[in-house]
């Protein structure tokens, strides 16, 4: 087998290794390549986070630790998948975690997957670095990448107020080069 090292990822390598995750499991990963989200942040996702009846879906995080409040935005793709997940699990708590497992189970089915590909030792934040990269490419200014990711930058500081509107039409532009499978 020919095995790749330490490479940055595009949609044909995550494509690679998630095909090697059965569909029903996909979501989380789909959730963080396409908005930037890490491990944590994904795994404690909750309904009342989510905007569903926004174009596109939107998730509002508070970090507990600092109380950074940010908006991101999923692909369609990874919409379709969280909603069909909602769905296969059943009635739901609006403060209930979506996701009932943890980081080390996440990270094993990644790194199996990502083995079965024929890569070696890719890291999980190669999800966010792939979000972060498309944004850059298709012209996206860095403050506004850093916001969706949750960076925090000063913002207060430098008194800079970034609404949901100009966060939705930029992601918006880069939609599209963040689907994986359709």
């Amino acid at each position: 087998m020919n095995i790749r090292q330490n490479i940055n990822l595009d949609a044909i390598g995550i494509r690679d290794i998630l095909s090697n995750v059965p569909k029903q499991k996909r979501c989380p990963f789909l959730i963080m390549e396409s908005s930037g989200l890490g491990p944590s942040d994904t795994l404690n996702l909750t309904p009342n986070k989510i905007d569903f009846k926004s174009d596109p879906v939107a998730i509002t995080i508070q970090r507990q630790m600092t109380d950074h409040v940010f908006t991101t935005f999923i692909s369609k793709e990874a919409a379709t998948a969280l909603n069909q997940y909602i769905k296969e699990k059943g009635a739901m708590n609006p403060e209930e975690k979506i996701f009932n497992f943890s980081a080390t189970r996440l990270l094993t089915t990644w790194r199996k997957a990502s083995e079965i590909a024929g890569y070696e030792k890719i890291r999980l934040f190669e999800l966010r670095r792939f979000f972060h990269k498309i944004l850059c490419i298709n012209g996206t200014q860095e403050f506004i990448i850093n916001f969706l990711m949750g960076f925090q930058q000063n913002l207060e500081k430098q008194h800079i107020e970034i609404t949901k509107e100009p966060l939705r039409e930029e992601y918006k532009k880069v939609e599209p080069n963040l689907t994986i499978f359709t």
